[in-house]
């Protein structure tokens, strides 16, 4: 399998997006950047039309904001897994952070377009066996089931688990330092 850290950054902005091609031709992307076409133009300069799975590690822009520009490209996201948080929690962040409002128009709009849009939780998995390889959410914080009390949004990025053979990648969206170091202290499985 192939990953990619897409550079979706700009002078002024930073973003993330990572692409997962498997041998059997499956794609994956981690994060879709900020909002702007970045992403959307690298992915057509690959000839990438289909994107089986997207999976946003946290409501800010800089990881969902490049999703419906990857739609106005006519590339065909098969199913988006998203965690969104409650207004209360999300709003705390306007104007820098996360906006509910923005986050309910994009799933909106995705599921206008029939692109399904679920949830993640600890535990999910997508198993790859003829390429011994798997993606595994390790952890699904949300607000008020994280083990050091309260978070922020950056707190409640999913977690996931690339293994391919005895190789292993960590995604760990924007996760902030005390949370971050609680869990590689006392998280068996990290």
């Amino acid at each position: 399998m192939r990953w990619t850290m897409v550079n979706v950054n700009n002078t002024e902005l930073q973003a993330d997006a990572h692409l997962l091609e498997f041998a059997n031709g499956q794609k994956a992307l981690i994060d879709a950047g900020h909002e702007d076409d970045r992403l959307a133009r690298y992915l057509t300069d690959k000839g990438i039309r289909t994107i089986d799975w997207v999976f946003i590690s946290h409501p800010h822009k800089d990881h969902y904001g490049g999703l419906p520009f990857l739609t106005q490209a006519g590339i065909h996201l098969k199913a988006v897994r998203f965690n969104v948080p409650d207004r209360q929690s999300c709003d705390t962040e306007i104007p820098w952070g996360c906006d509910f409002e923005h986050v309910q128009k994009t799933q909106a709009a995705l599921q206008r377009l029939g692109t399904p849009v679920t949830a993640l939780s600890a535990g999910d998995a997508w198993n790859f066996p003829n390429q011994n390889a798997s993606l595994e959410v390790l952890y699904a914080f949300k607000e008020g089931q994280s083990p050091i009390g309260r978070l922020d949004i950056n707190d409640t990025s999913v977690l996931m688990r690339l293994t391919v053979g005895k190789n292993r990648v960590l995604f760990t969206g924007d996760l902030n330092l005390p949370l971050g170091e609680y869990l590689a202290k006392n998280a068996p499985n990290l």
